[in-house]
């Protein structure tokens, strides 16, 4: 599930993927070097959590336009189990953006962008990270301490026990 808005940090329309982790490779979070290897990872959830925990792990404090920093208080619909994607997660979204926007468009959403990129959870190096281009589908990556959008995601099985609860009562 897609969150319905770009994430902001409220005052700024585009956030750091972590500004003050710019020069570190974070602890127990898979470096991918290669763009096509990029497109299979689908550890979103468990990248976010690593992520976080870097900023502890390295006596790193978050800055308040970091990703991270505003998906601690995010909370879309009344859930909180939101996380950023992985670059391999984006990908889908933009190979589904079609379908995707006019989803959005029908609830009220911000599209997905035609024009720009959004930073996944997916790091690239110890200064950068990979960025899927929404305009025509690039592998991108960009420093940690730049800012781009996200859109940040959850799980479509955390839906799971409200539908087996509408099957018991059919």
């Amino acid at each position: 599930m897609i969150a319905k808005d770009d994430a902001t940090d409220g005052i700024n329309d585009r956030l750091y993927w972590g500004k003050n982790l710019h020069q570190q490779d974070v602890p127990n979070l898979e470096t991918i070097t290669d763009g096509t290897v990029a497109k299979s990872d689908y550890n979103g959830k468990a990248n976010t959590a690593a992520i976080i925990a870097g900023y502890a792990a390295l006596s790193k404090d978050m800055d308040s336009r970091d990703m991270c920093r505003v998906l601690e208080t995010y909370n879309e619909g009344g859930y909180t189990d939101w996380y950023i994607p992985a670059f391999g997660q984006l990908y889908e979204l933009y190979s589904n953006k079609t379908a995707i926007n006019k989803a959005l468009t029908a609830i009220n959403g911000t599209k997905l962008s035609t024009s720009y990129g959004y930073w996944s959870s997916s790091e690239l190096a110890t200064s950068s990270a990979w960025i899927m281009r929404f305009d025509y589908g690039y592998v991108s990556y960009g420093d940690k301490d730049s800012n781009y959008y996200v859109r940040f995601v959850r799980d479509i099985l955390a839906l799971k026990p409200l539908k087996e609860k509408v099957l018991e009562l059919e």
